[in-house]
């Protein structure tokens, strides 16, 4: 269970378990679009085999959260190792517009003009009905609207609330890192918690979810989480805590699944206690190598998804939609067991369609990316 002496009390560059993680992440947000959503549109009553399905799939919404204490750790360790560069703010936000923005201009354009070519109603009014002003779409500050009127409009670029809140975050933690004094970070960085509840108490509507401040706790505690990883003492002392941390996920499993009895009673902690969950699963990845957990994490496959990951979130919308009117002639449902293929099909087709991207299209603009040198 890794309880033995550390041989490195270093943080290493490259963890491929985070790969694992971010392919997790993906799986959890397709389950929970595919085959949850489909059904709670299709209905069914307890004692079903939808609502069976439901049930088991749903809590699958914690995906995107997954992926803010992924992103808060990764953003937060390269930044930290970098502090002190002067190139730290032109190098880190040309490798994150390489990264994230060629796609998503490219799938803005796309959306924009299918929106004025798709006549179909069913597939057009689920796609683009309620649609913010593109000139959010165009600045990355949907979420705004989004938070402000509960709606996140069309379900094309509905998912993209979440890149906001990501993209928004990068444009601050490079000044809070590079600015504040070191011995102030982790005490900035562990506010995260009350911070996050003091804002979904006071926006106790769609801003606290659609709005930054309401995921607070997932994104800073990956920062955290890094921040202690990269304290060569208390890294080789963590390298140590197989058994610890395996008991503490097991333990915030247990908590979590009280916690779904009963989310009323939690009320504005109930997400802070999912990222707890997620931290510690990545904390334990990135110093447990030999921990059965972090070897099926770092499975080929699971890995592969993580890769493409990016592409798969922003591109299974459109097709969801698409497939779905031709297959079914109507919006996403899942109305009898016959229909279980449709979420497969679109699976397989988002995976594809990914794949594409990221090897004719993504991969080319982080390899120039890299080439930008703290």
């Amino acid at each position: 269970m890794a309880d033995s002496l550390p041989t490195d009390s270093r943080l290493p560059a490259r963890l491929p378990a985070l790969d694992g993680v971010r392919g997790l992440a993906i799986g959890l947000v397709l389950t929970r679009h595919l085959l949850g959503q489909p059904l709670d549109y299709a209905g069914g009553q307890p004692g079903g085999w939808r609502y069976d399905i439901w049930y088991a799939t749903r809590l699958a919404w914690t995906g995107v959260d997954l992926f803010f204490v992924l992103s808060g750790f990764l953003i937060a360790k390269i930044l930290l190792e970098n502090r002190s560069s002067p190139k730290l703010f032109s190098t880190f936000y040309s490798r994150r517009a390489l990264r994230i923005l060629p796609l998503y201009y490219t799938m803005l354009v796309a959306m924009y003009l299918l929106s004025h070519l798709l006549h179909a109603p069913t597939p057009w009014q689920w796609l683009f009905g309620g649609q913010h002003p593109w000139w959010n779409y165009a600045t990355l500050t949907q979420n705004f609207p989004m938070g402000r009127s509960g709606i996140t409009g069309g379900n094309a670029l509905a998912v993209t609330w979440s890149l906001c809140i990501e993209e928004q975050f990068y444009l601050v933690l490079p000044l809070v890192i590079r600015f504040t004094p070191s011995r102030y970070l982790p005490w900035l960085f562990g506010a995260a918690l009350p911070w996050a509840w003091l804002a979904r108490a006071h926006w106790n509507d769609g801003r606290s979810y659609y709005w930054a401040p309401g995921h607070a706790d997932s994104l800073l505690l990956g920062c955290l989480l890094a921040w202690i990883c990269l304290q060569p003492a208390a890294f080789a002392w963590l390298q140590k805590q197989g058994r610890g941390l395996t008991l503490l996920l097991a333990l915030l499993a247990a908590g979590i699944f009280v916690i779904n009895q009963m989310p009323e009673f939690f009320g504005e902690t109930v997400p802070s206690w999912f990222a707890l969950f997620f931290g510690t699963l990545v904390l334990l990845a990135a110093t447990q190598p030999a921990h059965p957990l972090t070897k099926l994490l770092s499975m080929r496959w699971l890995r592969y998804l993580g890769l493409i990951s990016y592409g798969m979130y922003l591109l299974h919308r459109p097709i969801q939609a698409l497939l779905s009117w031709k297959l079914q002639g109507s919006l996403p449902l899942i109305r009898s067991a016959h229909d279980l293929y449709i979420p497969v099909l679109i699976f397989l087709a988002t995976l594809a369609a990914a794949s594409l991207s990221w090897f004719l299209y993504e991969k080319k603009w982080v390899k120039l990316g890299h080439e930008v040198r703290f």
